[in-house]
């Protein structure tokens, strides 16, 4: 491949769906300096048909096909591929606001950050209307303080559990992930965490624009995301890398406490997905988790500034949350 501005890696399993919406938006971008690199993961629809039918109208699409490995896999084998200045992620499923490369490009360009953030529109599959879950994920953390600025791990000490972490929605030197080998573990899900905290912790610049210039579909069952059959494990499996990863940060005294309660409130996340039995062996497992916490982790006021308050009864209950880390109030 020759060398361009913008490298897009798109994963591609059963999108057969969606994926045609995705890459219009793609093509059709005002800013045309890029490769199009689509990764087609076992699709066992008509994914892979589709892709083709677009490669052969447009020469910047390139359509790679592999065995079933997985979203992080796949990610990992894209920029394996990539020859663009900067990384862009977009997920199958997903569309791209008209100008999201070209405002991206400019931010990156102009502050010349290792990498660069941008806001999110959340749209639920069932009900095929705009969502509020995570929509306003950005603008709901303390890091709208920084629009318009170049910060870093530093100066966001306290904002550090409300960064987004998704892949997409942001813009990537490629040279800053290279050298700093930053890759997605390719044997969990919730991957993005993992991908994001190494590269938060060796960004020397990073810059936000709140508008929202990604659209992200929630609900969709048929996503890379959706695949996993032992979820909860997996992610107690991912916080306890992250917890690694996040110690060996030079501040993790200060901030103990809220990953505390990062990790509870995913943790809870994850239960309120479960049911039955399952449910009831999440919960001894989470139980176990917390059960040696000598921390008084439960801040109503800060959960009230998650997306996931609205959205779950169980962080609203103090008595769940008390029996679960067996804390005083």
């Amino acid at each position: 491949m020759s060398n361009c501005s913008i490298s897009v890696i798109i994963p591609v399993f059963n999108s057969g769906k969606y994926i045609e919406k995705c890459l219009e938006s793609i093509i059709n971008q005002s800013f045309e300096d890029m490769e199009i690199i689509c990764i087609n993961d076992g699709s066992k629809d008509n994914s892979l048909e589709i892709l083709e039918k677009f490669s052969d109208k447009d020469s910047r699409i390139k359509v790679f096909s592999q065995k079933n490995q997985g979203l992080s896999a796949s990610r990992n084998r894209g920029l394996e591929l990539a020859s663009g200045k900067y990384i862009i992620f977009v997920d199958s499923d997903d569309w791209l606001k008209k100008d999201f490369a070209q405002k991206l490009f400019c931010e990156i360009e102009k502050n010349e950050t290792d990498f660069s953030i941008c806001a999110a529109q959340a749209y639920d599959c069932e009900t095929l209307q705009k969502s509020d879950f995570m929509s306003d994920y950005l603008s709901l953390s303390c890091l709208a303080f920084f629009e318009n600025k170049v910060f870093n791990q530093f100066d966001t000490k306290k904002q550090m559990f409300y960064i987004p972490v998704m892949a997409w929605g942001k813009i990537y030197n490629r040279d800053f992930l290279k050298r700093t080998k930053a890759r997605f573990e390719e044997v969990l899900f919730f991957e993005d965490n993992l991908f994001f905290y190494h590269i938060y912790k060796h960004a020397e610049k990073i810059s936000i624009l709140k508008e929202k210039l990604y659209n992200y579909r929630v609900n969709n069952k048929n996503s890379m995301f959706q695949q996993s059959k032992n979820i909860f494990d997996v992610k107690i499996e991912t916080l306890d890398k992250i917890e690694e990863t996040i110690k060996s940060f030079e501040y993790f005294e200060q901030m103990k406490n809220d990953f505390l309660k990062f990790k509870l409130l995913h943790m809870i996340n994850i239960l309120n997905n479960t049911s039955g039995l399952n449910k009831i062996k999440c919960y001894q497992k989470l139980q176990k988790k917390f059960i040696n916490v000598d921390f008084k982790i439960y801040d109503e006021n800060l959960f009230k500034n998650t997306p996931l308050y609205k959205y779950y009864d169980t962080i609203r209950n103090k008595n769940f949350i008390k029996g679960l880390c067996k804390l005083s109030f």
